[in-house]
C-alpha cells in the first residue's frame, strides 16, 4: 500500500469514503523516519491483519495546503489522523512508536 498525495482542492470527497477507513499523514521534509515506519506498517501490519485503508499524505511545506492545514487545525508535524465512516476518530501529533500506531489503527478494524 502506498500513500497518495492528497488533492488540496478536493480533499473532502477524495479522502472521506464512508466504507473504507482513511489515514492521513501530515509531514514535512524532516519526517522521513515516521513515513518509513508508516510505510512498513501499512504494507505489512494493516494489509495482513486488517484489510483496506485509504492512505493519504500532505506535505505541510507545500503552500497549496495552507487552507487545508488551517481547516484541519494542524499546528505541528508529523500529525497522523485516522478517519472512519467519514469522521475523524483520533489524531496523533509528534513522533510515536510502532505499538502506539498499531493501537491507533485497531480503533477502526
Amino acid at each position: 500500500m502506498k500513500f497518495k498525495k492528497l488533492d488540496p482542492g478536493n480533499y473532502g470527497s477524495q479522502m472521506l469514503d464512508p466504507n473504507v477507513p482513511a489515514l492521513l499523514f501530515i509531514r514535512n521534509s524532516t519526517c522521513n523516519g515516521v513515513k518509513a515506519m508508516l510505510n512498513f506498517l501499512t504494507s505489512t501490519f494493516v494489509s495482513e491483519e486488517f484489510g483496506s485503508i485509504l492512505l493519504f499524505e500532505v506535505d505541510a511545506d507545500d503552500k497549496a495546503y495552507l487552507e487545508f492545514l488551517k481547516d484541519q487545525k494542524i499546528t505541528h508535524v508529523p500529525t497522523i489522523i485516522l478517519y472512519n465512516e467519514s469522521s475523524e476518530i483520533e489524531r496523533i501529533v509528534g513522533v510515536v512508536t510502532i505499538e502506539r500506531i498499531k493501537k491507533f489503527l485497531r480503533q477502526v478494524f
